[in-house]
């Protein structure tokens, strides 16, 4: 399950073309 949040996060910034760090 743990992997399945790691994708979705990724797969949502790649989408949303926000990098990992917002404060950045």
């Amino acid at each position: 399950q743990l992997q399945i949040e790691e994708i979705s996060r990724k797969l949502r910034t790649g989408d949303l073309g926000i990098p990992a760090n917002p404060e950045e």
